[in-house]
């Protein structure tokens, strides 16, 4: 099989880790980029999963999944029977 030259143009910070990346594994980036493609033409795309990177920003609550307690005329939850301290020893240490 004849090699050809392929060009691309990558972030200069992300070449250098890869080259220190690719030599702590005893190899070389224009390997590991052989490697990929090796793998990206066996299993027919990406040789792992690609997704949307998350974002740093506090996901949003649905409400509507939140607990939502009963409550008694005066306003005050009712609980689940089962937050209920049976033993009533939870708490002692905050007294």
């Amino acid at each position: 099989m004849t090699n050809v030259q392929m060009n691309l143009r990558i972030d200069e910070d992300v070449k250098r880790k890869m080259d220190a990346t690719a030599a702590a594994l005893g190899t070389t980036s224009a390997a590991a980029m052989n490697i990929f493609a090796r793998q990206f033409v066996a299993v027919g795309g990406f040789p792992f999963d690609v997704k949307v990177p998350r974002s740093s920003e506090v996901p949003r609550i649905d409400r509507g999944k939140l607990y939502q307690a009963e409550r008694m005329r005066d306003g005050s939850p009712v609980l689940p029977s089962e937050w209920r301290d049976q033993e009533g020893d939870i708490y002692d240490d905050l007294a």
